[in-house]
């Protein structure tokens, strides 16, 4: 977020799926939007499975709820679990430290890898266009196609959708 000296926009997804624009004065009026999730680049693994875990709840469900990790969205978190060989519908409490260590070494390293070619993108011009499918992603989007890794259909799981 790029603070502004009186305002600062946050788009912010509406139930129908279409975004909202808030407008807010200031750092302290971005507070009053925050639903409160951990960023990933401020926490440790206890952290992180800490807010994970407070509901039992499936990956998938739990990595895009705001409230519980900030950023994550739907296209991000397919690819985490992709990376991270994990299924979206495995329920946090059933993780142990093994998968945590997995879990959270992917969610690291896959932001790290889009924040770092979304912002040589955004260095060559401003992003238009800006979608949730991007070609470079392994999975997301990818329904029906091959998978990077092992060559397999990717498939769409209905729970997940």
């Amino acid at each position: 977020m790029i603070f502004l000296p009186a305002h600062s926009l946050s788009p912010k997804p509406a139930a129908n799926g279409a975004a909202s624009l808030y407008v807010v004065r200031g750092e302290a009026g971005l507070y009053g939007i925050d639903p409160g999730g951990v960023e990933v680049f401020d926490t440790d693994i206890e952290g992180f499975r800490a807010a994970l875990t407070a509901e039992n709840r499936t990956l998938k469900r739990a990595l895009t709820d705001p409230r519980l990790i900030s950023g994550i969205g739907n296209a991000y978190s397919d690819e985490i679990l992709h990376a991270a060989h994990m299924s979206p519908v495995t329920l946090t409490h059933k993780l142990t430290h093994a998968d945590w260590e997995r879990l959270f070494s992917a969610t690291k390293s896959t932001l790290s890898l889009w924040m770092e070619r979304l912002r040589k993108e955004a260095d060559k011009a401003f992003p238009e266009g800006v979608t949730a499918f991007r070609p470079e992603f392994a999975v997301h989007g990818k329904f029906d196609q091959p998978c990077p890794r092992c060559g397999e259909k990717v498939q769409a799981h209905p729970l997940c959708r």
